[in-house]
């Protein structure tokens, strides 16, 4: 990463390649204010912070398998 090339000036410069497509998609932009809105933003913030304990790999990899297979 101490690359010149990944360097904010040069990623910066007019003819530097971009990335067309947005990072996270449009309907998560604005996630965390539908949760404040709706009152469960706090208990968001607790189910997914640092004091949670650590998961069993096969566990969490059988659980994203099972929810993005159709």
């Amino acid at each position: 990463m101490r690359d010149r090339a990944y360097a904010r000036s040069v990623l910066a410069a007019a003819d530097s390649p971009a990335q067309d497509a947005p990072i996270l998609a449009p309907e998560l932009l604005d996630a965390m204010n539908h949760l404040q809105q709706a009152g469960l933003r706090d208990e968001v913030l607790k189910a997914l912070g640092r004091n949670q304990p650590d998961l069993p790999a096969d566990w969490v990899e059988a659980a994203t398998h099972e929810a993005w297979t159709p």
